[in-house]
């Protein structure tokens, strides 16, 4: 029998089906082409034969149709909280401050009880992993969020919205100028404030998110894992159904 696992972000649904453990089917689809689709989606879950659907979300209501549609069916779904989570993943923070379960899943995706994570997605995230427990995160704009918030603000910018890949600090047109300052510059400041955190860079490093993979050449010394939530999914997956 097998496990589905649903990871919904608040850009995507990832999906992964385990066998025995293994990975046998993995895909990831956008909100958008999901919509008005839920239900064939769910009939191609039907396909396999499924033991149990594992369920973690930051984006509940983009996601309310497919696990309504799950229940209908008479699956048996789990959905991850803190309380199923806290177990394997001390949370170093104030008391009754919540702590998304993205950014849990990629500190159980992580074999190290010490690391640091950047994941790049809707937003970007530089995560503290220490012994085993979530330190503490910096959040900051994503990519698109931050050229979508220029461009809107800005008269003359309006229709640039793909960018290159960075090439210099300074560009020479507007395209490469906003990828210089907004993509550049976001990249520089993470690895600044990775660097204040491990100055003499001793703990491993991870990257993952969405846009792990293209910008994976201005993080040198990371391991890049995009689907590192996933992998810390997968884990908790194994431990409760």
């Amino acid at each position: 029998m097998n496990i589905v696992l649903l990871e919904i972000g608040n850009t995507a649904v990832h999906v992964e089906v385990l066998n025995g453990g293994q990975a046998v089917y993995a895909s990831s689809l956008e909100h958008e082409t999901l919509k008005g689709k839920e239900e064939k989606f769910v009939e191609g879950l039907a396909s396999f034969q499924i033991f149990k659907v594992v369920v973690s979300s930051v984006a509940p209501k983009k996601g309310e149709k497919i696990l309504s549609i799950l229940r209908k069916k008479n699956f048996d779904v789990a959905e991850i909280s803190d309380e199923s989570i806290s177990p394997y993943v001390p949370v170093h923070v104030r008391d009754g401050v919540e702590v998304g379960i993205d950014l849990l899943l990629d500190v159980l995706g992580v074999e190290e009880k010490d690391a640091i994570i950047v994941d790049l997605g809707t937003c970007n995230k530089a995560i503290l992993k220490k012994d085993g427990a979530f330190e503490g995160v910096a959040i900051s704009p994503g990519f698109e969020a931050s050229l979508k918030a220029t461009i809107e603000e800005t008269e003359l910018m309006k229709g640039v919205m793909d960018l290159p890949l960075p090439k210099a600090p300074i560009g020479k047109d507007t395209p490469s100028a906003l990828s210089s300052g907004i993509l550049l510059g976001s990249i520089y400041g993470l690895l600044a404030l990775t660097d204040s955190l491990d100055p003499n860079r001793t703990l491993p490093r991870y990257l993952c998110g969405g846009l792990a993979n293209p910008f994976s050449s201005y993080f040198p010394g990371y391991k890049v894992v995009p689907s590192l939530g996933l992998f810390g999914l997968r884990l908790l997956a194994s431990k409760i159904a």
